[in-house]
């Protein structure tokens, strides 16, 4: 057997019995067999993708990018949607997702925490139909929209 063959059966396993997605970093193995211990650089638990060092970086930035396509594609037919509708179909695609397993941003930096702030900013555009450099986003997101800031929204599932 070749190491990419051990490696896929490795990550099969780990999908299948274990219900998380391991990528496995080769380049790590090369001249190192036999090892006892496996070497992952990322790690994808319950859909949160963490590194080895347990930065949320490449897990924020892909909830980001993905959400980001979406309130593009909103953005697109927004004049045909009633506010409750693009309200509905925002929950559902964007602050869902940045909802989801949001008890790991407890604590995160700043800069991660900036990061979905952007997106929860965008993503309160679209529902009120509002510009990029409108006033009063801070008061739409609050009051009307009823939506925590990122920083509160992890410090509420501790």
């Amino acid at each position: 057997m070749t190491l990419h063959v051990i490696l896929q059966l490795l990550q099969l396993w780990w999908v299948t019995k274990l219900n998380c997605s391991v990528i496995f970093d080769a380049a790590y193995f090369c001249g190192r067999l036999p090892c006892r211990y496996c070497h992952s650089v990322i790690v994808r638990v319950l859909g949160v993708t963490f590194s080895s060092d347990l930065n949320l970086g490449k897990h924020v930035s892909k909830t980001c990018a993905v959400s980001f396509h979406w309130l593009r594609q909103f953005r697109r037919i927004r004049k045909s949607l009633d506010d409750g509708s693009a309200a509905t179909l925002v929950h559902a695609f964007v602050t869902s997702r940045i909802d989801y397993c949001n008890a790991v941003y407890a604590g995160a930096p700043k800069t991660i925490t900036d990061k979905l702030q952007r997106v929860l900013n965008a993503a309160a555009r679209v529902v009120s139909d509002t510009r990029k450099f409108d006033r009063g986003l801070t008061s739409l997101l609050h009051d009307e929209l009823h939506w925590l800031d990122m920083c509160q929204r992890g410090s509420l599932t501790r």
